[in-house]
């Protein structure tokens, strides 16, 4: 009778362990996508921060950079 108890303890057991495995594996997925789409919203937040900081003189500086320049040196 302890025997057969002890073998329905290891079975019950192993079931715990592998209840146990999977959960701590599908936690730590969930923190991972967490940490993912949070790092995603910062991102995007920190994108549309810096495009807005941004001071009209810089802006008109960028454009003045970007207009194709005429050869000083033109012969």
């Amino acid at each position: 009778q302890v025997a057969v108890s002890s073998i329905k303890f290891a079975e019950a057991y192993q079931q715990f362990v592998s209840c146990r495995n999977t959960m701590a594996v599908k936690v730590s997925e969930q923190a991972g996508a967490t940490v993912a789409r949070l790092q995603k919203v910062h991102a995007k937040t920190k994108a549309a921060a810096n495009n807005t900081k941004k001071p009209n003189r810089q802006i008109a500086q960028d454009a003045d950079r970007e207009k194709p320049r005429a050869a000083k040196n033109s012969g």
